[in-house]
């Protein structure tokens, strides 16, 4: 009778955990999307500066040793296009369950968060 609840209380608070840290991630990406379609067009910016600037803004928010560990795709705006375009930012990011459970029953799981803002600048 424990086992079963035990399990049941570190599942919810593993979901609590994942939840979390998608709703960072997804902040993060949002930001980082914000920043780029607000600032792609200003004086002096490269597409190298502004994608180290989104990449910046998702270290502010999502503590990471590296970059690299979120997977970040960054499609940047581009102030020589005259159509409408918009700023995407996806993250994902592996993260392993603590349920103690064999690895047959459960694998890592992938928590991606994917923010659009059309560039208006």
């Amino acid at each position: 009778m424990l086992l079963p609840l035990l399990l049941l209380v570190l599942g919810i608070v593993e979901f609590g955990r994942l939840y979390s840290r998608q709703l960072m991630m997804q902040h993060a990406a949002r930001e980082a999307a914000r920043t780029i379609a607000l600032t792609y067009d200003d004086l002096g910016i490269t597409q190298e500066v502004l994608q180290l600037a989104a990449e910046d803004v998702i270290l502010d928010h999502v503590p990471v040793d590296d970059i690299a560990d979120l997977a970040p795709t960054i499609q940047l705006c581009d102030s020589s296009v005259t159509t409408s375009q918009n700023a995407v930012v996806t993250l994902e990011e592996e993260r392993t369950l603590a349920i103690p459970i064999p690895d047959a029953v459960l694998d890592d799981v992938t928590v991606r968060a994917r923010a659009e803002m059309p560039c208006e600048g």
